[in-house]
């Protein structure tokens, strides 16, 4: 769609700009034209305007918005102002029209596929412990302190995290919201404990299910479960579609494959996020045509940051996140479907 230009605009509003007068039992209107103004009987015809060269550069940098008519004055209005009606209804859908052809246009919107072998997500937990059955798990952010006896715990975000030891190399987790399982995780360490395997199962809110198969190794000491562990090798079992999507003219809408949807303004304002299980808020900031900024916090509290960007042949998008805590952020590469 071709961009109104500047000028057409202000000739619009300037053309159906007047300003009604009384004088004495005679009313007049001044009427501009091409920048120049006089006053005219109301009988009179108006002078026709020429969208000249030389008419529109007389026209004023600012153009002062059409006033209100006064009810008194409607039965003129109504015979001679149906132009201006039309002319002041047709300014904000000119507007609208060019917000939607931006976003039908934005190198964003479309549906986007994960490529798994481009892809590098790089997950990090440490489990520490306490003493005697109590650890603390650290996911990224604050950790939990929870006793491994299979029972439902407080745990961040106002979810339960119950973890169950079903053999000295073996351990499992469920975590709940509302009562409802998340994530479900069985962790299980090779002979000489220094390899984890976690099978791991997100649950949304539609009853989707994301499966992960992540394998760490282990940083530094520790002994058991005990340690920081660092993934080096993930598989995905279930295929990852991103939808982009204009949201109310000039946003966009992130829509993941049973994790809800994103509808952010790049105005860096908080939007919830709506069907991701947990009461998440993105803002958005928008540093060019094909890069946005994303945060996403969880009570007050930044869980991640991502960079989105696009190729230049429109044919690629990478997602960069990163997770407080960590070092290496998760790279996802997505192609166009």
């Amino acid at each position: 769609m071709a961009a109104v230009k500047p000028y057409r605009i202000a000739a619009f509003e300037f053309r159906f700009s007047t300003a009604l007068f009384s004088c004495g039992h005679r009313k007049l209107v001044r009427q501009s034209v091409g920048g120049n103004a006089r006053l005219r009987p109301t009988g009179e015809k108006p002078e026709p305007f020429s969208e000249s060269k030389d008419n529109l550069e007389r026209l004023p940098a600012a153009t002062p918005r059409a006033i209100q008519l006064a009810p008194s004055l409607l039965p003129l209005w109504a015979k001679e102002g149906f132009m201006f009606k039309r002319a002041f209804l047709l300014l904000p859908l000119a507007a609208l029209a060019a917000g939607v052809a931006w976003a039908a246009d934005d190198p964003m919107v479309g549906n986007w596929k994960l490529n798994p072998q481009k892809s590098k997500l790089t997950d990090e937990m440490k489990v520490t412990s306490l003493g005697g059955n109590k650890y603390a798990f650290d996911f990224g952010g604050n950790p939990e302190t929870i006793v491994v006896d299979g029972t439902d715990q407080p745990a961040n975000f106002g979810t339960t995290f119950a973890v169950t030891e079903v053999a000295p190399d073996e351990w499992t987790g469920v975590r709940k919201k509302d009562g409802r399982v998340e994530i479900k995780g069985i962790w299980k360490l090779s002979k000489d404990g220094n390899t984890l395997h976690d099978d791991f199962t997100f649950i949304a809110d539609n009853r989707k299910t994301t499966h992960l198969v992540y394998l760490y190794e282990r940083r530094g000491g520790g002994s058991g479960f005990a340690g920081d562990w660092v993934s080096t090798k993930e598989q995905r079992d279930t295929v990852y579609v991103l939808q982009v999507k204009p949201f109310e003219g000039d946003g966009l809408s992130f829509i993941t494959s049973g994790r809800g949807t994103k509808n952010v303004k790049f105005d860096g304002k908080d939007y919830p996020n709506v069907g991701s299980g947990m009461k998440v808020v993105s803002s958005a900031q928008r540093v060019n045509e094909r890069t946005v900024e994303l945060r996403d916090k969880i009570g007050g509290k930044e869980v991640d940051a991502q960079e989105i960007s696009v190729s230049q042949d429109g044919k690629t998008l990478t997602m960069t996140v990163h997770v407080p805590g960590r070092s290496e952020p998760n790279v996802l590469v997505f192609e166009k479907e």
